[in-house]
Formats: structure tokens, C-alpha cells, sequence
């Protein structure tokens, strides 16, 4: 059970979901930041911390997606991780549908008491 803290391996799987609102400090600051708690690569470097630390104070989306997108193009460069599946959902109902919540993307219940059919 120590393989990947012991990085004695050839290839290891593991499987992270992102933070559902899709703000991607999450993952970057747990598996790309040099000495993440999942950094099971190795991968982190002064020049994406330094990203990853403007990042973190960065307000404007625009920006944070560039850097984000700066991070990630180095990070899959280095071929360090790939990423074998992404989790697609769609939820599809009728028009006049009401009171549906889809609070969480992995959660499959959000019909509640207040949800109402289509008319």
C-alpha cells in the first residue's frame, strides 16, 4: 500500500475528481504544486509553483484561465500524467420542469418535494 508514496512503480493509476465548480486550484494545488499531498509524479517546478502561486490571487477569469491553461500545457508537455477519461453529464428534461436542483454534477437525485412535473 505504500507504492505511490514510495513512487516504486512503472505506472500507476489513481483517480481525482475536480472540484465541481470548476475552479482548478483544487487540482493544482493538491497534485501539480511541488510537494502536493497527490504530486505522486514529481513533476512540481519553480516556474509552475510561481504560476500556480499568481493564480491563487488572480480575480479576473479571463487571466485565470491562461494561467491555468499555462500550467496544465506544461504539466501534460512533461508527460507526466494522462488523463484517461473526463466525466461528461447531461441532464435532459421537459420544458415546465420546476424545482430541480443539480447542486452537485456527481450527484443523481435532484428531484425533491418542491420539483414539479411538465404541464
Amino acid at each position: 500500500g505504500t507504492y505511490m508514496t514510495d513512487h516504486d512503480y512503472d505506472i500507476c493509476f489513481y483517480r481525482m475528481i475536480t472540484d465541481k465548480t470548476g475552479d482548478p486550484m483544487p487540482f493544482l494545488e493538491g497534485v501539480v504544486e511541488s510537494g502536493s499531498y497527490q504530486d505522486i509524479a514529481g513533476f512540481g517546478n519553480a516556474e509552475t509553483d510561481a504560476l500556480i502561486e499568481q493564480l491563487r490571487y488572480t480575480a479576473d477569469t479571463t487571466e485565470r484561465a491562461n494561467l491555468t491553461n499555462q500550467i496544465m500545457q506544461q504539466y501534460y508537455d512533461a508527460h507526466v500524467f494522462v488523463s484517461l477519461v473526463t466525466y461528461t453529464r447531461n441532464t435532459v428534461m421537459s420544458p415546465g420542469v420546476s424545482g430541480f436542483s443539480e447542486n452537485n454534477p456527481y450527484e443523481f437525485y435532484g428531484v425533491t418535494a418542491e420539483s414539479t412535473t411538465a404541464a
